[in-house]
């Protein structure tokens, strides 16, 4: 395989090459994000970014760069969530998530039961429960750290809070397809590393659109797998490959009028016919349609744009 790719270098270059494992955010592309946010820096620290800053993440772990972190909004409760002390909180009878770091316990008792413990100082543990409407006690004993309970059966990355809860908004992040001639509205192939963070129904990982559902090319990551949704009328896809959540996922996928391919990690290469090619304006990482309703809730670590359709066995081979 390697030889494959040394061979059509020269023929198959990228024409778009968005590589955020480097710890920098690439120029060119459009962010926004209306509040605050959380990280971990190349250091292992938590810490707080301004409203308007991409977050390029990092294992608090191995240190390694997870790439740029794109969330849906979410709204952290708990009050002065950096070093966590017992305290009450009211809630409605809708499935919660309890998450934190470090190696202490929390408690639950009158709106629900159960147990949380730590595992390490970098490491977080999560519990989804539907409470019943009322007074939530959280009694908290050792270290717990960047603590969140938010709604949802997921936990995302950290909501600093001091005297009151806290939201921090979804984010969007969009490059325009007619900057700098790099996208072919006939065919093309795309190269992701990618990092999903949920098995949540349409989280988008990337999509071609024009601003809404009615025009857009997307893989998005529904139940556990990665689909294909194209809005051409008629539209077949390829079959869905597997996600295998918070570890990297190398996928890659090629349209043409009349053909689509889709593969991940150098796996079987699926192909389908192919209705018309959506007529788009933007490319949306971790994100679909213009907005920030399906986002990914997870990492994106390398985006490549190919202005060809390539072969199967090239497809193949850029994902091992």
């Amino acid at each position: 395989m390697l030889n494959v790719i040394a061979q059509a270098q020269g023929q198959y270059m990228p024409s778009l090459f968005l590589d955020f494992s480097k710890g920098v955010m690439p120029s060119g592309l459009t962010f926004t994000r209306a509040s605050i946010g959380s990280r971990w820096n190349a250091s292992g620290q938590m810490e707080t970014i301004a409203s308007g800053v991409p977050r390029i993440d990092y294992d608090p772990v191995t240190l390694a760069c997870r790439g740029l972190l794109i969330e849906l909004s979410s709204t952290n409760i708990l009050l002065n969530s950096d070093t966590l002390s017992t305290q009450s909180v009211t809630v409605t009878a809708t499935a919660r998530t309890l998450s934190f770091y470090g190696t202490g316990t929390v408690d639950l008792s009158g709106a629900a039961t159960g147990t949380l413990t730590g595992t390490g100082a970098n490491q977080r543990v999560s519990l989804t429960f539907t409470p019943a409407s009322g007074t939530l006690t959280l009694t908290v004993t050792g270290s717990v750290r960047y603590a969140n309970l938010e709604t949802g059966n997921y936990a995302t990355s950290w909501v600093p809070t001091t005297s009151t809860s806290v939201a921090r908004a979804a984010e969007l992040c969009t490059l325009s397809t007619s900057s700098g001639g790099w996208y072919n509205a006939s065919e093309g192939s795309i190269f992701l590393d990618c990092i999903p963070g949920t098995a949540q129904t349409n989280r988008s990982v990337y999509s071609f659109n024009a601003g809404s559902a009615a025009n857009r090319m997307a893989l998005q990551v529904t139940g556990g797998v990665v689909v294909l949704s194209v809005s051409s009328a008629g539209q077949s896809v390829p079959a869905a490959q597997a996600a295998t959540l918070n570890v990297s996922n190398r996928y890659g996928f090629s349209y043409l009028a009349g053909a689509t391919a889709l593969v991940k990690n150098g796996g079987t290469v699926a192909t389908a016919a192919s209705a018309a090619i959506p007529s788009v304006t933007q490319l949306q990482l971790g994100g679909a349609d213009g907005s920030t309703g399906s986002n990914l809730g997870g990492w994106i670590t390398t985006f490549r744009y190919y202005p060809r359709k390539l072969t199967n066995t090239y497809l193949k081979a850029i994902t091992l």
